[in-house]
């Protein structure tokens, strides 16, 4: 059975300002998220964040196991995503 995926605004606005090439890419590791088989890393111990990389892109997801979302709170280039993970830390 597939997961939903969910991209929140925010991640959407990242996603238009990144080259077009690169999109692409990153779209279509959105589309395999949909997939239960895929293994994800965990952002850190204690965060509820899985994280997958595209190049030097990353995608910052929540897995809701129980009704089948994966709901993407972040994508963009390594440096936003350091300052989008020290803001994430609890």
């Amino acid at each position: 059975m597939k997961y939903s995926v969910v991209v929140e605004e925010a991640a959407k606005q990242r996603l238009f300002c990144i080259d077009s090439s690169f999109r692409a890419r990153i779209v279509k590791k959105l589309l395999q998220l949909e997939r239960d088989d895929l293994l994800s890393r965990h952002l850190q111990h204690g965060l509820p964040y899985f994280v997958e990389e595209v190049s030097g892109y990353r995608i910052a997801f929540t897995k809701d196991d129980s009704n089948r979302i994966k709901k993407v709170w972040f994508i963009g280039d390594h440096k936003e995503y350091e300052k989008w993970f020290r803001s994430a830390e609890p």
